[in-house]
């Protein structure tokens, strides 16, 4: 995960499990090309809820997705307000 030069983020990712492939991917497709910003504010949780991907996913498949989600909010967590802060543990 690295910004670009207008400090927009660019990810990557990879498994050699396709489900984990598949999350990779949908995490990357919300996140990638936005600013610090824009990903704290983003709501990732209704994002996967509209997809109702949860219920088809296994305890531990879910808590990597979270645990994916949370490395990338938790990044640079000096410039986490306290709001974002709060958003990161209710997720």
């Amino acid at each position: 995960m690295e910004p670009d030069s207008d400090g927009r983020i660019q990810l990557a990712g990879d498994s050699d499990a396709a489900i984990v492939k598949g999350l990779i991917a949908l995490v990357i497709i919300i996140f990638q090309n936005k600013t610090g910003k824009q990903i704290l504010t983003t709501d990732s949780k209704a994002f996967f809820q509209k997809l109702s991907l949860e219920q088809h996913l296994t305890p531990s498949r879910s808590q990597g997705l979270h645990a994916m989600i949370r490395t990338i909010h938790a990044s640079e967590p000096k410039k986490l307000s306290n709001q974002a802060l709060k958003h990161l543990v209710n997720y």
